[in-house]
């Protein structure tokens, strides 16, 4: 209870790449700035939490993508549009399946 269940650390300017990561299999690049983390070891329902950080404006996540499995986080800039950071950051709470 109480410590996160995933985070990962990533990049998607330049190369999709990495750094560091827990209970995440792979991520998913599905385009400028969006990104699909997929879960090792599954949520025990999609009611959990995330947040997502990256070194541009704004990273926000997309609710009506989560599963027990996976989840969306669209990074963007100042601007709103849709962008690719060198520095990405997430970490899951909630109940492990």
């Amino acid at each position: 209870q109480g410590l996160a269940k995933s985070w990962c650390n990533w990049a998607t300017a330049s190369s999709f790449s990495t750094y560091d990561s827990f209970n995440i299999t792979s991520l998913t690049d599905n385009g400028a700035g969006n990104t699909k983390p997929v879960l090792t070891n599954v949520m025990n329902n999609n009611d959990f939490s995330y947040v997502g950080v990256c070194n541009e404006t704004n990273q926000i996540g997309n609710n009506d993508e989560r599963t027990t499995a996976t989840f969306k986080l669209v990074s963007q800039n100042s601007s709103h549009s849709n962008t690719d950071c060198s520095d990405n950051n997430t970490a899951v709470h909630g109940d492990l399946a």
